[in-house]
């Protein structure tokens, strides 16, 4: 029995379809693919390392003004190009908040609160120092620093070992200057007024810095950052697998 027209062109209807449907198929495994491999794996690893960095604070710094910078290549290698579209609407909008909003501001504050801690190190010291340098001007004494900072750098160099340990919380008071940089602990202890003491102008930096409301709005910021990222990376992850399987 000869097949009619009808039937040839039936099936090659259904041919034609399914060689359509294969081919759509195929272009969306490759698409898929290479959401993968471009979008979806980069973010992931480079949110993965910013919340490292930001756990950790071991954040990279610029050279030459010292200011704090996470990675953030892959996004805008991402944002700038037409891979953006490929990401859902809702998704985007939460990277881009995380990304040009959260971390900037998370940065700004982090520098900010950084200064504000070394501002406040560096006035207690100084005060105590200074009275000494002006007691021994007056006694027409000659006056080195028993270490190998200059006399102006002392509280400044004080300011800096403190503050990283003091931006994670920790309390002045509770902190071990001798195991930090012994060298400074004795350069410091050397060079107090006699009336001071190293216990007591720790307990004023911790004072002063109980009154300044700017760490706790670091801290508040910092565990904001460190939440909406991890949402973020449990979102990307269920994308990922969600392509793999």
């Amino acid at each position: 029995m000869e097949a009619s027209w009808t039937d040839i062109l039936a099936i090659g209807s259904i041919g034609t379809l399914a060689i359509a449907l294969w081919r759509t198929w195929v272009w969306r495994k490759d698409r898929a693919a290479e959401d993968l491999e471009r979008i979806y794996q980069p973010l992931y690893t480079e949110i993965k390392t910013i919340i490292e960095q930001i756990k950790t604070f071991k954040i990279f710094r610029e050279p030459y003004h010292r200011k704090p910078k996470l990675p953030n290549e892959n996004w805008l290698k991402i944002s700038q190009s037409k891979l953006i579209t490929r990401i859902p609407v809702n998704m985007r909008r939460q990277l881009s908040k995380f990304y040009e909003n959260m971390l900037l501001d998370y940065t700004d504050l982090l520098s900010v609160t950084e200064n504000s801690i070394k501002y406040t190190i560096s006035r207690v010291a100084r005060g105590s120092l200074d009275r000494t340098i002006k007691e021994a001007a007056k006694a027409d004494k000659e006056w080195r620093w028993m270490n190998s900072y200059r006399s102006w750098r002392l509280d400044e160099a004080l300011a800096d070992v403190l503050t990283p340990e003091i931006i994670q919380g920790k309390k002045p008071t509770d902190l071990d200057i001798d195991f930090l940089d012994n060298n400074l602990s004795e350069g410091i202890k050397n060079n107090l007024h006699p009336q001071d003491s190293l216990k007591d102008s720790l307990h004023s930096v911790e004072r002063w810095l109980g009154e300044d409301p700017g760490l706790r709005l670091f801290g508040q910021k910092h565990n904001e950052v460190i939440e909406n990222g991890l949402t973020l990376m449990t979102e990307l992850e269920q994308r990922i697998h969600k392509i793999e399987s």
